[in-house]
């Protein structure tokens, strides 16, 4: 079984720097990793935990094959906790279960406590997980993950060393999803957990499903739409979602009127992109611009008031 650092595709400076702060035993013990979703950030915390606990160790790396380094894989580690959301939040009777485990004597073990989609801890946890981290106890890493360090409290920002990633190559994306189309590369945009889901079809029907919408919301002389919006609104993450295609699809039609072809994400959709060419580029601007706030107030607005109110302002002719 290789090591899961062999795994982590791209982010050489980032693997550099911690596997040299690894070796000259001057790992920071409270980190963020800062960058965009499904680029491998919670995979390569996990594999700085084997790096720290492997018990035989190929030239000062995990050997991936040991019982300690199988069993931080499995996530069934006594040296690693994973803490995620539990449902919208990440609560404080999470935190301190952390903490009583950290309580628990270690024989001098190390021990890795990541935390995942940190920003969405509530006050009362961050709060909780502040005290620790002024004064972390011997042998212990906090590594926390987020899309954006500025949502993390400044406190424990100020108490962290912040690693900042970038999005994937499309020469990384093809190392971790090789054969798929040139389309599904550029609609990742670096981010192979999408890439993953447009492999696994479900994704790839939910974009079709969404564009099709989206042709109906910009042909309809009369809003005739409210079955598919009611069906839409239902669920706010799958809203968001159609909002995000949305503002992908605005995009290409953005670019496609600027005749830059070869820029357009939905490549394999061009043909239904070019039926809406129609739509002036000034309001293709005014549109992108609403689907952003729309996606910002998303648990704020009715869902239903939300797609209404889209079309009265920018596809009613």
């Amino acid at each position: 079984m290789a090591s899961l650092m062999s795994q982590v595709v791209g982010h050489e400076a980032q693997k550099f720097m911690l596997q040299s702060a690894i070796e000259n035993q001057s790992l920071p013990h409270a980190m963020v990793f800062s960058g965009p979703a499904g680029i491998g950030k919670t995979k390569l915390a996990m594999a700085i935990t084997q790096n720290l606990v492997c018990e035989s160790p190929v030239n000062k790396q995990a050997c991936g094959h040991c019982g300690a380094c199988v069993r931080v894989e499995k996530n069934q580690s006594e040296s690693l906790r994973l803490v995620a959301a539990q449902g919208a939040q990440i609560k404080i009777d999470q935190i301190r279960d952390i903490l009583s485990y950290l309580s628990l004597a270690s024989d001098g073990q190390k021990r890795v406590v990541i935390i995942d989609q940190a920003n969405m801890m509530n006050a009362q946890a961050s709060n909780s997980l502040l005290k620790t981290l002024e004064e972390p106890p011997p042998d212990v890493y906090f590594i926390l993950t987020t899309t954006d360090v500025r949502l993390l409290m400044p406190t424990i920002r100020s108490r962290s060393q912040i690693i900042s990633f970038k999005a994937l190559s499309q020469d990384n994306l093809q190392q971790i999803n090789p054969g798929l189309s040139s389309w599904m590369y550029k609609s990742a945009r670096g981010q192979a957990g999408k890439l993953l889901d447009f492999s696994g079809g479900e994704s790839l029907e939910r974009r079709n499903s969404d564009l099709s919408f989206y042709e109906h919301f910009w042909t309809n002389k009369s809003f005739v739409l409210e079955t598919e919006i009611k069906e839409f609104a239902k669920d706010r993450a799958t809203a968001a979602g159609i909002l995000k295609n949305w503002f992908t699809f605005t995009r290409d039609m953005i670019v496609l009127s600027q005749g830059a072809r070869d820029q357009v994400l939905n490549s394999d959709q061009i043909t239904t992109l070019i039926k809406l060419d129609f739509i002036p580029v000034e309001k293709l601007y005014d549109f992108s611009s609403a689907l952003l706030q729309a996606i910002q107030d998303i648990d704020k607005v009715d869902m239903t008031l939300l797609f209404e109110s889209l079309w009265v302002k920018h596809a009613r002719i």
